[in-house]
């Protein structure tokens, strides 16, 4: 693999492709209170989108993430909280039972405060719990086996399946941590990686202060890039997952493009706000091209064909 597609931040050229038409502007980070602005870098060629320079250090990182799994319960609305991270977790494992006709060893990277894990093992897979702000206590006497790092804790052992949840927006290097994942898989096993949408209707609609723009989000995928992430690892059967999977949350893949009669009738409503309609159609249009665009959250599976 080249070294333009080894994700590493940089502002001179896409760190997937290697152009540099690149585009530069600030948005809102929704995770921040107030909202702080962030620094955020898109290729033209195959709109990736990146931060630079990062938010945050990983040390500051690893501290937000600690401190918002402390206060989960104290927030119903919050992505964190217990509840809502239980539903998301039982939808993402019927999603990987439903791949799967076995329940093999399976490995959870950035799993947070466990909630997938724990849906896991109850439906007979053995899990392995991986997060760098884990509180691995809260899983003694389980049949989890919960670690605190990240991949390098893992050096002898390998996997049915390998999930990371909403993770590689989060990581300095995403594909250094995705090869380490997939080299972890069995003959036939399978990844799953799950994270934003940056190509979708909802984030263009959205602006610069839709959710996905967090201090803590380093990267900004589509499935397009996510997919070729994977192939470019040898990977086949790539899917897209067709549905979000989180509760109450609707969408599916096809997006048909935006309305020329809704664009007429918000001109007519707001004369002054035309440009700012104009430009909205314009994205909204172009990103209609792209599979997946209808979901604001995706999730794209893959399978090791490694012999042995």
């Amino acid at each position: 693999m080249n070294d333009a597609a080894r994700y590493r931040l940089d502002a001179s050229a896409c760190p997937a492709c290697g152009s540099r038409r690149l585009k530069r502007f600030e948005a809102l980070a929704s995770d921040t209170s107030p909202p702080q602005h962030i620094n955020i870098v898109e290729c033209a060629e195959c709109v990736l989108a990146w931060q630079y320079p990062s938010h945050r250090s990983q040390e500051e990182s690893r501290r937000f993430f600690e401190e918002a799994y402390r206060a989960a319960a104290d927030n119903p609305s919050a992505y964190f909280h217990p509840e809502r991270r239980a539903a998301t977790a039982r939808l993402q494992v019927e999603a990987v039972n439903q791949a799967t006709d076995y329940r093999g060893r399976l490995l959870d990277v950035g799993g947070g405060n466990g909630f997938f894990a724990r849906a896991a093992s109850a439906e007979g897979w053995d899990v392995t719990l991986l997060d760098p702000a884990l509180d691995s206590q809260l899983f003694e006497g389980t049949a989890i086996n919960a670690l605190r790092g990240t991949l390098d804790r893992i050096s002898d052992q390998t996997f049915d399946v390998v999930t990371l949840w909403d993770v590689v927006e989060h990581l300095p290097e995403p594909m250094q941590v995705v090869e380490s994942a997939v080299r972890l898989l069995n003959p036939g096993g399978t990844i799953w990686i799950e994270t934003g949408n940056y190509c979708s209707a909802e984030r263009v609609s959205g602006g610069l202060t839709h959710w996905i723009y967090q201090a803590d989000h380093r990267w900004y995928f589509s499935p397009s890039s996510i997919i070729a992430m994977l192939n470019g690892l040898g990977l086949t059967r790539t899917e897209l997952h067709p549905t979000v999977l989180r509760p109450g949350w609707t969408g599916l893949p096809a997006f048909a493009g935006p309305s020329r009669q809704r664009l007429l009738m918000e001109i007519m409503r707001r004369p002054m706000q035309t440009g700012t309609a104009l430009r909205r159609f314009a994205g909204l249009k172009s990103v209609a091209r792209y599979p997946g665009a209808g979901l604001n959250i995706f999730a794209v599976s893959a399978r090791s064909l490694r012999s042995g």
